[in-house]
């Protein structure tokens, strides 16, 4: 049985960060054009104890992190989603492109690793093509009795 140092055994921390409205809420509409912010409203954990959230901008120490995001869309079009560094104006990491047409709803989403050096501000934003979805092209809701998680 292999034996290692504390200081080389380090146990990931987890952050969970939302969008989530009160039930029957929609997603909202998609804006064309752009890349925009997705809301973000919710710090449901944050092991780490140090992560904020302001208008939609999340700020996270110096580290290297793991992303996993899924982020829904109601007739957009062309789409994909990017998590973007606005203390450096950098995009980190990005989606795939993806397309969702007539009474289509898809998810976009971004997996990676990144490296912080030192404490910064990022956000989820999103670019789509088509805001045909109307007040619905962020994500439908389901109108279970619990809030809707459209981020």
């Amino acid at each position: 049985m292999p034996l290692f140092p504390n200081s080389i055994i380090s146990i990931p921390k987890f952050i969970q960060l939302l969008n989530s409205q009160p039930n029957g809420t929609v997603g909202g509409s998609a804006t064309v054009g752009s890349w925009i912010k997705r809301v973000i409203n919710t710090i449901a954990v944050d092991e780490t104890g140090t992560t904020t959230l302001d208008s939609n901008v999340f700020t996270l120490d110096a580290g290297t992190y793991d992303i996993d995001v899924t982020t829904t869309y109601y007739k957009s079009g062309y789409i994909r989603t990017r998590l973007f560094n606005i203390t450096n104006l950098l995009a980190i990491c990005e989606s795939v492109n993806g397309y969702n047409g007539s009474e289509a709803c898809s998810f976009s989403h971004i997996k990676g690793r990144f490296v912080l050096s030192a404490r910064q501000q990022l956000a989820i934003e999103y670019r789509v093509h088509s805001s045909s979805g109307g007040s619905t092209g962020l994500g439908e809701p389901c109108s279970f009795g619990q809030n809707e998680i459209s981020f």
